[in-house]
């Protein structure tokens, strides 16, 4: 039997369905979601099984476990430009089809 391998996984809270969506560094194609933190570790343990299991008929190398990783997370905050007063007319082609959408950018 082969050893274990361990993958860190990334569970945040969903706020538009009140449930918790799950990213796998080591995985980045795979994603999952589940209705409370247990569910959506438990969604992620599956969706990490298939893709090994898909990974391997293949012939990919799996990504090493990096379960005892030393992950951090950080909040950056960012502030976006002010919009600009767009003249009708100054985008070419898309003008013409409705000058009030250009009006605010």
């Amino acid at each position: 039997m082969a050893d274990a391998l361990t993958y860190a996984v990334i569970v945040e809270p969903d706020p538009s369905d009140l449930g918790f969506n799950v990213h796998i560094p080591a995985f980045p194609r795979v994603h999952t979601q589940g209705e409370d933190v247990e569910d959506a570790v438990r969604n992620a343990r599956e969706a990490i099984e298939l893709e090994i299991k898909v990974m391997l008929e293949r012939g990919e190398t799996l990504p090493r476990s990096d379960g005892d990783a030393d992950i951090r997370v950080e909040r950056v905050a960012v502030t976006p430009p002010p919009p600009k007063l767009r003249r009708p007319g100054e985008y070419p082609g898309r003008a013409e089809q409705n000058p009030e959408q250009l009006r605010w950018l």
